[in-house]
């Protein structure tokens, strides 16, 4: 009897030491190993590479390619090189479904001796790793860091070997570190050791002699428990769990219910907590086991198939590294850990070691131990502080952020059952919205807001008065009337248009230069005599011009009569030939004269004159005057009227006017070349005809020029000698010399110039002195309003004045007066306005306000009605001023800065713990860099050196251990790594714990705190040929003050053991692995229904389980090959199906692993190495798949009827066991499960059968679906049938009430990409309950993926149609994302 609770445990450990030697006998025949292969029969051929003695930790030591066809076809070694790819491939296959249990060893040194026990068997082993390349086709051996070893036990049963003598060979193969794949060094050995033999002992050992086989792993806890039982006896205290289980902890109860926890923790859906620190998205019961890990030393998980174990235990581990502490996450089986680390955040993945498979975990330990020094050397303490600090403040910030939108949201959702209240009367939110839409086009005039359930204040008449006195009287009218003004001191407009003109005027003006020349007396000067001085000297001016030269000589001459009478005989010499040439005009017309060219000689004028005398006195002319006076004949011929020759005295008379004329002008003609054409006037040849016209307005010009100087300029001249200017005097100052007409330019260009300039500057400043005073004035009064900037019509006036703008000062002046005229009508807005304000302020405003330019004032009618719908439109708008939609997205982003402010402070929290580990632990480091020479050395090494390095290697293990807070490893390698004497960790986790037996205590004993996590209803360990009485015989040695000992054996797991200690399991729920149909069965036979599948099934295979009968198929020995070839057949054609494409296959036999294993090597004939690898087939029991999944599982029934009635019965079975292994079967398939069966269920199996239950289901699966639907649409409120109706017209796809597994909310819309899910929200639910579950479903759903669009009834009846184009537009936007 165990006096205390060390000593319990002492026993419990001794019991494990013993249990453990009797799993584990000594095999001392090799034959009877589960596979054999000897070396030395292998055939030499290019396909089989050998490289035995390249010992190179990681490096291939043989190679194995699969003969080609053409080798097959002509050489028969290459059939015996097939046979032995195969075999490998046999092995191979075998290795990868139990890589917990079995292992590859290299062996050497065959040690035979003849008699009745039989020993026949390598001496020297070396562990091997069996690697495949699907793409070579080949396998190749690969060498581990494990060390070689002596088989102990072998040695011990040879009859003639002392004690002395094996403890000696154990010594020397130590010191050599001898290799089974070194020749030399195990010819050296062997010879040694054959000398202890006597001669005829009929021992032999052969040192060329090298196996491969297969043997269950050898997991070093034989060592391991002896230093925990030498640990214990030096130990005071024992971890709680440990003495739990001896029964001899507190009576404290353990994990409390997990419901009731939840409940009165009220735990975040999605796994928030201000404590716990989730770096991963999670839910309430991952949270619920960090809580009771934070309050136990114990805790127990259950975590049915597809739950998240793996997930759950990396969030742990984030927050466990915040809290700085050290964690072993351990497993009987290496699938279980496979992705553990995978799973942990990027940003820890450092500081955690993952050691699964042996040919990686060196480069494993040296890329963690690389990376923590690598970034410990790069971090600073004080910056991580900082950085902790800064985080923990923001991730307050987000965590108060989101409680306040929580309770927004469920606010929100309130808006549908919250009546709304007005003047007294209620209304539901519905009905409120319909008149809201109703009433629109004859109420919407109504502004808001208005103050929420109150009267109207003012009746209909007093609201249209208002509405008419906004619009005749304006912001203007109301401010100048509120003034209290003298409009005596108001600038009339046509005051300020002849003061703005004055100044106008003479701010234009400069000083002349000649103003020195006038008298500066003012009273001399004024305006009215100035203004006609300046319009005399502008006519005058304009009188004449300086264009030619010819203008300046008749000016000049203008100045004296001696030099006039030249200008004055042209002028009349002009005058005459135009006079003249008017006189003939009629004449000339009429008669055409023209006279042809003749002699010179011939006098023209005298001749016509003689010939009139002679037609005078005779009428005629004779042939003898002619005769006589041949000149007179001539002329006459050459004569012409009207192109005939002239006979009458009439128009010989009109051609002596032709030459009188014609004299004339060539006289004019040739004064006119020479005294104006060199003075610039035209040439007569460039004159139209007659060119005495063109003369004649030139004369007329000489002659005006000659008078004006006296006439015109001299009166001039005396009226400015009155203001003092001396025109004269100033002209006898200028030198004339010269120009020839100085004079008259000087006087044309520069006196009257000067002259105007300055009377127009006089009459400019006496106007502006005149309205000085008066400008001044009003100037002055208009600048000291103070509130002219308030006001238009002043600005303008004060604006039009500086801008001397008369005609807007006009207009402004005209609304001043206006305005002025509104002051009853400001009163009377004021009075009505404080009545309305109180209850209407945004309406009051409205009214308030004047009326805009271009606004249209409309007086309204029923103005009750509109009241109403005002107050609605008002009360819903507050309450969906913050709808679900922009609070949900809201959540998100802030979710996203907790997330990112989680992870950020485990990370600088866990590394700042490690800093300061670092500091306190100098060692550690020292541990770390020697520990990382030691394996480089190892790396290169061989034989004794690489043992020797390995053991270096070990004792430096624990410091390093303390480095690397984080340890993933399988059971076995715990036990070969960690010395419990030395190596202890805050947590240690075990995952998979109904597959580890009591063994695992020891991975246990490491451990402050641990939590357990597995599953009672999935394969426990199933302890195959053990030894009872023996068990039963351990048991009663050691056990018997244990608790529940008898139950102590290799079916009694870790998970058993915490349960039987009073640790009740916080379970997980939510299913994320198959589609609800595959769990549906799981949840149905082992969990009664509390599974959450949350899985989306609608794009998936269908159907998700697929039943094929096989009427003719047989069991012989456990095989059915029917169902064999069956699923072969289906896999095949699964592979060249598109809707398989990417899918991984898993095949299961559901009655021993001789199925499983004639389908993998059908499979394996019918597939190349490269499409099995590629499809992760994996072909074993239910045991093998146990912490696995595949995309597609095909399940072989193997039973067969036979020749029998039914089948044999098969229930649940001894401990659960068939129930367990269906379980495990149906929950491994992610998307569908093929059921292969020779029989019928229906007539077959007895009712208390598990197979006919679980076809029972798989038939009733999809009626219960289809039902289900049905169901769900029944269910629909009337809101959610019309947006279901309403969004089908828009052309989308919507589903009723779609469950993702378990939730059961909305609507769901189906894209091209992805699916959309519509909450409507209504008058659903009528307790508050009700609704939370709601919100937390909702919540739920959102963490998997899914997109949510909320749609309120009250807000999408106030206007359906712009309503539902939104909803269309965020539908259509969320399925884009």
């Amino acid at each position: 009897m165990a006096n205390n609770k060390i000593d319990r445990v002492m026993n419990l450990y001794t019991f494990l030491k013993a249990y453990h030697s009797m799993k584990s006998p000594v095999i001392t025949n090799q034959e009877d190993r589960e596979w054999l292969e000897l070396l030395r029969t292998w055939p030499k051929h290019p396909c089989i590479e050998t490289k035995w003695q390249n010992q190179v930790i990681g490096e291939p030591i043989c190679i194995i390619k699969k003969p080609t066809e053409d080798m097959l076809l002509k050489e028969n070694v290459a059939v015996e090189v097939e046979g032995i790819y195969n075999r490998l491939y046999s092995v191979y296959t075998r290795l990868k479904k139990e890589p917990e249990i079995l292992e590859l060893v290299y062996g050497n040194g065959q040690l035979k001796v003849e008699g009745m026990d039989v020993i026949d068997h390598p001496l020297v082993l070396q562990p091997v790793t069996l690697v495949f390349d699907a793409e070579s086709e080949s396998f190749s051996f690969v060498l581990t860091d494990k060390a070689p070893e002596l088989y102990q036990g072998l040695l011990g049963l040879v009859e003639g070997i002392e004690e002395e003598a094996v403890i000696e060979f154990i010594k020397l193969f130590q010191s050599q570190a001898v290799s089974p794949l070194e020749p030399s060094e195990m010819q050296t050995f062997c010879m040694k050791v054959r000398e202890q033999f006597k001669e005829d002992s009929g021992i032999t050992l052969d040192a060329n002699y090298p196996t491969l086989f297969l043997r269950k792993k050898q997991l070093g806890f034989q060592v391991a428990i002896d230093y925990i039982l030498e640990d214990l006896q030096k130990k005071k205290q024992i971890t709680p769990f440990i003495a739990d289980i001896v029964g001899a902890g507190d009576a404290v109860r353990k994990n409390q219910s997990a419901k009731e926890t939840m409940k009165k923790l009220a735990l975040d859906v999605n796994g928030i907590d201000q404590k716990i620190l989730f770096t991963k998205p999670a839910n309430k019961e991952q949270l619920l086991v960090a809580k009771h890990l934070e309050r136990n030393e114990a805790v127990l998980v259950q975590g049915p198939p597809g739950t998240g174990k793996t997930h759950t235990i990396a969030n742990m581990i984030g927050h466990l590294l915040a809290e700085g502490k050290r964690i072993l996450v351990t497993s009987y089986s290496e699938k279980a850990l496979g992705v553990v680390k995978e799973h942990v955040i990027p940003e820890l993945q450092t500081l955690c070691i993952s050691l699964l498979k042996d040919a990686e975990s060196r480069k494993e330990l040296e890329a963690t131990l690389e990376g923590i020094h690598h970034v410990r050397a790069t971090l600073e303490r004080s910056e991580l502080s900082r950085r902790v600090a800064m985080h923990e403040k923001n991730r307050e910030a987000c965590l108060r952020s989101l409680d306040k939108l929580n309770g927004e949201l469920k606010n929100s959702k309130l808006v549908e059952y919250t009546p709304i209240k007005v003047a007294g009367k209620t209304y539901k939110p519905l009905e409120a919205a319909h008149y809201i839409n109703e009433k629109r086009a004859t109420c919407s005039w109504l502004p808001g807001p208005v103050r929420q359930g109150s009267l109207l204040p003012l009746s209909e008449e007093k609201i249209q008065e208002l509405y008419h006195i906004k619009e005749s009287l304006t912001k203007e009218d109301s401010l100048i009337c509120s003034l209290d003004i003298d409009m005596a001191n108001i600038l009339t407009a046509e005051e300020l248009k002849k003061y703005i003109e004055v100044e106008k005027v003479f701010k234009k003006k400069k000083e002349p230069k000649w103003l020195t020349y006038f008298k500066e007396d003012e009273s001399l000067y004024e305006v009215e005599a100035l203004k006609e001085l300046i319009a005399s000297i502008k006519l005058i001016k304009e009188q004449v011009h300086l264009e030619a030269p010819w203008c300046m000589a008749t000016l000049e001459a203008g100045r004296e009569d001696k030099a006039k009478e030249q200008w004055q005989t042209l002028a009349a010499q002009i005058k005459e030939v135009y006079q003249l040439s008017l006189t003939y005009a009629d004449e000339m017309m009429a008669y055409e004269p023209k006279i042809l060219p003749i002699d010179e000689k011939i006098k023209p004028l005298d001749l016509y004159s003689q010939i009139n005398q002679k037609l005078q006195s005779s009428g005629k002319l004779s042939k003898m005057t002619l005769l006589l006076n041949p000149q007179m004949k001539t002329l006459i011929q050459a004569s012409r009227i009207n192109n005939k020759q002239p006979e009458t005295m009439q128009e010989f008379e009109v051609l002596i006017h032709h030459m009188v004329l014609k004299e004339q002008r060539e006289s004019l003609k040739a004064r006119w070349e020479r005294q104006m054409v060199p003075l610039g006037a035209p040439a007569i040849k460039d004159m139209e005809e007659p060119f005495e016209l063109t003369c004649q307005k030139y004369g007329e010009a000489i002659l005006k020029y000659l008078d004006w100087y006296k006439k015109k300029w001299l009166p001039i001249a005396r009226q400015l000698a009155q203001y003092g200017v001396d025109i004269e005097g100033l002209m006898e100052q200028q030198d004339f010399t010269q120009s020839s007409y100085g004079q008259v330019h000087y006087l044309y260009h520069t006196v009257i110039e000067e002259v105007l300039q300055v009377l127009d500057y006089q009459v400019a400043r006496c106007e502006k002195l005149k309205v000085a005073r008066e400008k001044e004035s009003f100037e002055k009064w208009l600048n000291n309003l103070t509130f002219i900037k308030e006001s238009k019509i002043l600005t303008a006036l004060k604006v039009s004045l500086k801008t001397k703008d008369v005609e807007q000062y006009q207009k402004a002046y005209e609304d001043f007066l206006e305005a002025r005229s509104k002051k009853k009508q400001v009163a009377r807005k004021a009075e009505l306005l404080d009545k309305l304000a109180f209850a209407a302020p945004g309406w009051a405003s409205y009214l308030e306000a004047f009326k805009e330019e271009g606004e249209e004032i409309i007086v309204p009618t029923g103005v009750e009605e509109a009241w109403l719908w005002r107050q609605f439109v008002d009360i819903l708008a507050k309450r969906h001023e913050r709808n679900a939609n922009v609070i949900k997205e809201e959540m998100q982003e802030v979710e996203k800065r907790l997330n990112y402010h989680t992870k950020q402070l485990v990370c600088d929290k866990a590394w700042l713990h490690k800093l300061v580990d670092f500091d306190a632990n100098r060692s550690e480091i020292q541990a770390i860099e020697g520990w990382k020479q030691v394996i480089l050395k190892m790396g290169a090494g061989k034989g004794r050196n690489r043992e020797l390095l390995k053991q270096e290697a070990r004792k430096l293990m624990p410091k390093c251990q303390k480095a690397v807070p984080v340890w993933i490893m399988p059971l076995d390698k715990v036990a070969e790594h960690f010395d419990p004497r030395e190596n202890v960790f805050d947590v240690v986790i075990i995952d998979e714990a109904s597959q580890a037996d009591v063994t695992a205590l020891i991975a246990l004993y490491l451990g402050k705190q641990v939590l357990i996590v597995g599953d009672d209803e999935q394969v426990s360990p199933l302890a195959v040929g053990e030894n009872t009485e023996e068990i039963e015989r351990l048991i009663k040695t050691y056990l018997e003050d244990v608790p529940n000992h008898y139950l102590y054996s290799g079916r009694f797991s870790i998970y058993d053991l915490a349960q039987l200690s009073g640790y009740q399991p916080v379970r997980l729920r939510e299913h994320f692995r198959c589609v609800p149909e595959l769990i549906g069965y799981s949840n149905q036979l082992a969990y009664k229904g509390q599974i959450e599948p949350l899985r989306e099934n609608s794009k998936v295979l269908k159907p998700s389980i697929v039943m094929n009968y096989l009427p003719e198929g047989k069991e012989e020995g456990q095989i059915n090959k029917v169902e064999a070839e069956a699923i072969v057949n289906q896999i095949l054609a699964c592979c060249t199906n598109d809707l398989y494409t990417g899918k991984t296959f898993g095949v299961i036999s559901l009655k021993g692993d001789k199925q499983a294993a004639y389908i993998d090597s059908l499979l394996q004939k019918e597939m190349t190495a490269r499409a099995y690898e590629k499809r992760h087939i994996l072909c074993g029991g239910p045991a093998h798949f146990q912490g696995d999944e595949r995309d597609i599982i095909f399940i072989s029934m193997v039973d067969a009827k036979g020749d029998k009635e039914t089948l044999r019965l098969m229930t649940y079975g001894s401990d659960n066991l068939y129930k367990k292994r269906y379980n495990v079967a149906m929950s491994r398939g992610r998307d569908q499960v093929f059921i292969m069966h020779s029989f019928n269920p229906d007539t077959d199996l007895k009712e208390e059968d598990i197979r006919k239950e679980l076809f029972a289901y798989c038939r009733s699966c999809g009626k219960e679906q289809t039902l289900e639907k049905k169901q769900f649409e029944e269910e629909l409120v009337p809101f959610e049938q019309e947006m279901k109706t309403l969004l089908e017209g828009r052309g989308f796809k919507v589903r009723s009430h779609s469950p993702s597994g378990a939730c059961l909310t909305g609507l769901v819309i189906e894209g091209e990409q992805r699916e959309v899910r519509l909450v409507c929200e209504s008058e659903k639910y009528q307790e508050g309950t009700a609704l939370e579950e709601e919100i937390n479903r909702l919540a739920v759903l959102e963490r998997i993926g899914w997109e949510m669009v909320y749609v309120s009834a009250s807000r999408f009846y106030q206007n359906p149609e712009v309503a539902l184009n939104q909803l269309v537009d965020e539908i259509q936007e969320k399925m884009k994302r």
